[in-house]
């Protein structure tokens, strides 16, 4: 009897202790595993100017074992300076893994020389174990500095292209453009008289800037386009630069942009003959008699006087022959008479 009293007590206590293991083995909550993980990509916004924003793209990586979903409660934790534009994450969304998902931030440069660090938590379930779910921490960090001032980039031709003209006859135009931006923070005035255009000597070519003279002012942010015009006065391979500058006033920005263009001469057309009418009776303008490259009327003169001349000696040989034809005619009649 003891012995059976003793077994079920020792069967009891073992399936208390079996009970308790498998409570402490399903947490309802845990930290990262290889199973359940996601990763962040580059979070740092650098160093961003006093009062200029400044955005990035930050991919969120299923690199776990397992199915997951992302809570999207995360998403209403950015806070100035820092700001989510917009994201992919859908509430509820399974994502298999590798799959990713994008955040766009955006960050608002504040006082100078100051840096800013913000966690934001993501939390992640298990689309296949109900109830387990994990954190994540996204760090944000970034670094305000003192407004850039005066500047402006050259958008097109992107960088390292030259501006190409091509191929141009004298006498004709080609023409192209620049574009600017202004991403500084003052506003700057674009004068005709300090934008140029030079070979690479430094001697001035035939490309002009349209519309000069010209005062242009550009906001910041935003962008202008200037025309210019290429208008060869000689055959050959032109290459050169052209200088850009734009001036707050108290400080000027200057960009190169380098330009090759050739200059080939003109197609002149071939005359089509003017054709001419024959004179009545005549060969034709322009004949010539044979022998003699004179032509038009001094041909015809010379012609008609050889015909004259024929005609003549034609007449003469012929009265010639009646006169020794009579004179034999005469002579025989004589000895006639005579016998």
């Amino acid at each position: 009897m003891r012995s059976l009293t003793r077994l079920a007590a020792i069967a009891a206590t073992a399936l208390a202790v079996a009970a308790g293991s498998l409570v402490a083995a399903a947490p309802a909550s845990a930290g990262p595993t290889d199973d359940y993980s996601i990763a962040f990509g580059a979070s740092d916004f650098g160093s961003v100017p006093e009062g200029s924003m400044k955005q990035i793209t930050i991919e969120v990586k299923n690199d776990g074992k397992q199915p997951i979903t992302i809570d999207t409660a995360a998403l209403a934790s950015f806070a100035y300076p820092f700001k989510l534009d917009s994201t992919t994450i859908k509430a509820g969304e399974g994502l298999d893994p590798g799959m990713t998902r994008e955040l766009k931030v955006s960050f608002t440069g504040g006082v100078p020389a100051t840096s800013v660090t913000t966690k934001i938590a993501f939390t992640v379930q298990s689309v296949i174990t109900p109830g387990f779910s994990a954190t994540y921490d996204l760090e944000l960090k970034a670094a305000s500095i003192a407004a850039v001032g005066p500047n402006f980039e050259v958008t097109d031709p992107p960088a390292g292209d030259a501006l190409d003209f091509g191929q141009v006859e004298l006498g004709n135009t080609a023409t192209k453009s620049i574009t600017i931006v202004n991403d500084g923070t003052v506003p700057l005035t674009f004068d005709s008289t300090a934008q140029t255009a030079r070979d690479m000597k430094g001697n001035s070519v035939p490309v002009t800037f349209r519309g000069a003279p010209f005062t242009t002012v550009v906001a910041p942010g935003a962008s202008t386009t200037f025309t210019l015009d290429f208008a060869p006065t000689a055959e050959g391979r032109l290459d050169g630069f052209i200088t850009l500058v734009g001036s707050d006033g108290m400080a000027s920005v200057t960009r190169i942009v380098e330009f090759t263009a050739m200059g080939v001469a003109a197609v002149v057309p071939t005359p089509t003959p003017t054709p001419t009418s024959n004179p009545a009776g005549g060969a034709g303008s322009g004949t010539t008699s044979t022998g003699s490259s004179t032509t038009g009327t001094s041909g015809r003169t010379l012609a008609s006087t050889g015909a004259d001349a024929a005609g003549l000696f034609a007449g003469a040989s012929v009265a010639l022959m009646l006169l020794v034809g009579g004179s034999i005619l005469f002579v025989q009649r004589r000895r006639r008479v005579q016998s």
